[in-house]
């Protein structure tokens, strides 16, 4: 059952972000797609805040991805933008029963890999300060 919410700000992003990252567990898999510059990177910045991430997240956009240690485990940041129709590069191996992993752009990869628990995320814009987000 997909499941939407609106984030008219900032602030109901990081709410969002809140809310959502009292769900994610250790295992759990979550992708995020939609356009360019709709906010994929800053709603991962807030769930890793959420999470307990005290480090500054950035995008791994030309590095492909990024670990942060979290109070419990890691946390594993994929930016697949430049990847297209890529293998999995390894990144079965870095996923694992201690990590929550991340993927923006999921679409290009040719397969998301296995995982405990996986929740999909698609923003769209309804303007410029409004998000919509749908989750499957």
């Amino acid at each position: 059952m997909n499941r939407t919410y609106v984030l008219t700000n900032l602030d109901a992003l990081h709410q969002f972000a809140a809310s959502l990252a009292a769900e994610l567990s250790l295992g759990t898999l979550l992708t995020l797609s939609g356009p360019l510059g709709v906010g994929k990177t800053t709603l991962v910045q807030a769930l890793a805040k959420a999470l307990g991430v005290t480090s500054k997240v950035i995008s791994p956009t030309f590095t492909i991805m990024k670990i942060y240690p979290l109070p419990q485990g890691r946390l594993l940041h994929v930016d697949a933008y430049r990847l297209e129709g890529a293998p999995s590069f390894g990144l079965e191996d870095e996923m694992g029963e201690d990590t929550i992993t991340m993927i923006e752009w999921p679409e290009k990869l040719n397969q998301l890999p296995p995982a405990i628990n996986t929740i999909h995320l698609t923003l769209s814009f309804i303007d410029e300060t409004t998000r919509l987000v749908t989750r499957t």
